[in-house]
């Protein structure tokens, strides 16, 4: 099983968990479940953990008026940490992974962008 993340889905799937750790150099997110588009099988209970960043840099995207444009804000994420609800979008680009989804807190769109990171997928439980 290739555990790609260019190969897994977390759209539609909760997060149940998303924390630093303790110096801030690490973000774990584990999904109640996830999807191997590949092997077109539900994996389970699914980690993400994202390290060895050279910039993070977390957007909230609001809009005061339905179907309204919003604008983008630029959030200090040591300060102000705001937690995926779910994760609608993960893109890959060189040297740059991007999670996209909307806030548990609020329900804001959320986009945390890391330059230059590395990280693992594991599943937790399988299905």
């Amino acid at each position: 099983m290739n555990l790609d993340i260019n190969n897994i889905e977390f759209a539609d799937n909760n997060v149940i968990e998303m924390m630093f750790s303790d110096d801030h150099h690490v973000l774990s997110i584990t999904t109640e479940n996830s999807y191997l588009s590949s092997d077109k099988v539900w994996l389970g209970k699914t980690k993400l953990v994202v390290k060895n960043w050279e910039r993070l840099t977390v957007e909230k995207y609001v809009s005061k008026i339905p179907d309204s444009k919003g604008e983008t804000y630029e959030i200090d994420w040591r300060t102000e940490f705001l937690t995926f609800d779910m994760i609608q979008e993960v893109t890959i680009g060189p040297n740059e992974l991007i999670l996209k989804g909307f806030s548990k807190q609020n329900g804001d769109w959320l986009t945390y962008i890391f330059k230059n990171c590395s990280y693992t997928i594991k599943v937790i439980k399988s299905n």
